[in-house]
């Protein structure tokens, strides 16, 4: 799934169904190289949407394991192609820790 063209990334993960605590995945081909990238919603407001995000890729000093999770914020879901995935365990710890129940 791929969300179409939105002004901001809130109108994208509604667009998509997604509420807090759904994760998707989605891998994005550079050249040679790929990059992967797991977001979990955490908070969807008027205009902004807030992640909890890991990443990986063909060249990460992680030797392709998935990084820590960190917080960020206005993905475009309109960059690559994404599949809903089960929240991993890390991001679940993630919204436990800040109280956010899914």
């Amino acid at each position: 799934m791929k969300a179409a063209e939105f002004d901001c990334c809130a109108d994208q993960a509604r667009e998509l169904g997604l509420k807090v605590g759904d994760t998707i995945q989605g891998r994005q081909d550079v050249g040679e190289d790929w990059l992967e990238d797991r977001i979990t919603l955490l908070w969807l407001g008027k205009t902004q949407a807030v992640w909890i995000v890991s990443g990986r890729t063909n060249r990460s000093r992680f030797e392709r394991g998935w990084s820590h999770p960190y917080e960020s914020i206005s993905w475009d879901l309109h960059c690559r192609d994404w599949e809903r995935v089960a929240t991993p365990p890390e991001h679940a710890v993630c919204l436990a820790a800040l109280g956010v129940q899914p």
